[in-house]
């Protein structure tokens, strides 16, 4: 079985050019599991271009919320496939919103603030299914559209954690199997 690292690749092959936008920052959102444990997987690639990462939630047009991480990322130095690729780098896109991730119950989620994004997050889920690294375990991530909605951050003491508790962010991590999960990929 090759490394998931290596499916990543895969799913987030040809990612040279950023989203087309006139603008040099982007917004995407992303739903799975504990977001103590989402966020720093994007926080840990700010050196290629992530600016700023926030855990909330966001209102959908239904009137309906789902807890996310919104990530903020200079469309001049990284394109939305690698934004992707940190996602599925932090989840286990294999178990269902009634499983969770991690401990935490709830699904996976792309939301998909354009076409494209929907497009592309679609594309990068059948590369990453049609790779064969969860030997025949479906994907059960969800692209779902966020047009309309709108984020609401958490308080300050919720913002980066991981950070300000060392601690039990390791005690978390052993606890969910994240730590176990996270190296191999």
């Amino acid at each position: 079985i090759l490394p998931l690292f290596a499916c990543l690749q895969i799913a987030v092959a040809d990612d040279e050019s950023a989203l087309s936008s006139s603008s040099t920052s982007a917004l995407a959102y992303f739903s799975g599991g504990d977001l103590r444990l989402l966020q720093p997987v994007f926080d840990d690639i700010r050196y290629l271009g992530v600016r700023e990462t926030k855990v909330g939630e966001l209102q959908l047009v239904d009137g309906s919320t789902m807890p996310v991480v919104e990530v903020r990322y200079d469309t001049r130095k990284v394109g939305y496939k690698r934004i992707l690729g940190a996602f599925w780098r932090g989840v286990d896109p294999t178990r269902t919103a009634q499983q969770g991730q991690f401990g935490t119950p709830g699904p996976t989620v792309i939301w998909s603030g354009s076409d494209e994004e929907r497009l592309l997050a679609q594309e990068s889920l059948r590369r990453l299914d049609a790779s064969g690294i969860y030997r025949g375990k479906p994907i059960a991530t969800l692209v779902r559209d966020a047009a309309g909605a709108r984020f609401s951050a958490s308080p300050p003491a919720e913002q980066q954690w991981y950070l300000s508790n060392p601690e039990a962010y390791k005690k978390l991590m052993d606890k969910t199997g994240r730590k176990k999960w996270l190296p191999d990929t």
